[in-house]
């Protein structure tokens, strides 16, 4: 069948946690609802009246939880999760967990130090009137919002590594941007004002549009037993 063609196919090419993601997925959502249905045979008012039924759907344990099918695979099916094992803290904390708060601190680190002091920098030293800096503010929320919503398809396109990279990849050049803004609207020939409202707005759109992104990509890096403890350290050590 297709599900096997592919589970063969995809187990090779993904880490085991997130293979085990998609192979829950596949067994609880789409095999029940589809059956032994073939592809050529499914046409897209079926696939949005599945969507239609998840979206009714309530949580199950297993979604948030591994089953004892889950825990057996990773050759740890007597082990619970526990504070006190030296194992617990091995696995919560590997190499890929321990790069990845690096990167988010690192990245915190830089966006508070800059976005806190945009509002005086921008009538300070641009002279930018209050109520100009009050609508560029706003108008950033509203790039975050549209952001959000692209996040999606920013993921289905370039993958999860692939999203935050171009994202941090656009914002870099934006942010450097920032100190020359008055000489790049005299050349231009468009008002400080337009100019510096237009850079905020697409670098608010692009950062903001790899924070989905990001959440679900740090959630794949620890089984499931293990992300609530993985979020709440990520909590304290950011």
């Amino acid at each position: 069948s297709f599900v096997e063609i592919y589970s063969e196919d995809m187990k090779k090419r993904v880490k085991e946690n997130t293979w085990m993601t998609k192979e829950h997925i596949i067994n609880t959502k789409i095999l029940p609802y589809f059956g032994k249905r073939r592809i050529s045979e499914i046409q897209s008012k079926d696939v949005i009246a599945w969507q239609n039924k998840l979206l009714l759907m309530k949580d199950e344990k297993q979604d948030y939880q591994e089953t004892d099918e889950e825990r057996a695979a990773r050759h740890e099916q007597k082990e619970k999760f526990s504070w006190k094992k030296k194992e617990t803290w091995k696995r919560l904390f590997t190499r890929d967990v321990i790069m990845w708060f690096i990167y988010v601190n690192i990245n915190g680190f830089g966006a508070s130090l800059c976005l806190p002091y945009f509002p005086i920098f921008l009538s300070h030293f641009l002279h930018i009137e209050r109520g100009a800096v009050s609508t560029i503010i706003a108008l950033q929320t509203v790039a975050m919002f549209l952001g959000y919503f692209l996040a999606d398809r920013l993921e289905k396109k370039f993958g999860s590594v692939g999203s935050l990279v171009l994202a941090v990849g656009c914002c870099i050049p934006l942010m450097l941007l920032m100190p020359n803004l008055g000489s790049i609207a005299h050349a231009i020939g468009i008002s400080v004002t337009i100019t510096t409202g237009v850079i905020l707005f697409f670098r608010s759109g692009i950062a903001n549009m790899a924070s989905p992104v990001s959440g679900s990509l740090s959630m794949s890096l620890v089984p499931k037993d293990y992300r609530p403890a993985f979020s709440s350290a990520g909590t304290v050590i950011g």
